[in-house]
């Protein structure tokens, strides 16, 4: 998976743009539907059973 954000930095609050793209394991680009969450790791606690 290669990201491209559309600048080096964001601002707090900011909404981010990122160019995603993504192959299978031949190298060849596919197409997918994703979601994505971004958070502050001190706001959420590492779940140390990996659930």
């Amino acid at each position: 998976m290669d990201g491209n954000p559309e600048k080096p930095q964001y601002g707090k609050r900011e909404k981010v743009r990122v160019e995603i793209g993504l192959k299978d394991d031949g190298g060849k680009p596919i197409e997918a539907d994703l979601s994505v969450s971004v958070t502050d790791r001190r706001a959420v606690r590492y779940d140390s059973l990996g659930n």
